[in-house]
């Protein structure tokens, strides 16, 4: 499973990338745990 994710992370685009992190700051979730991804994303604005 852990190798499927890692998979599909790296398939995704920058785009959608883009397009997830706008949707997280937008609806207020804290994704940070679950993506990997560092709390900057939902302080920049």
């Amino acid at each position: 499973r852990l190798y499927q994710r890692a998979c599909e992370d790296a398939a995704r685009s920058p785009y959608e990338d883009l397009k997830a992190q706008h949707g997280r700051r937008k609806n207020g979730l804290d994704d940070d745990a679950e993506t990997g991804s560092t709390p900057q994303i939902d302080s920049a604005s």
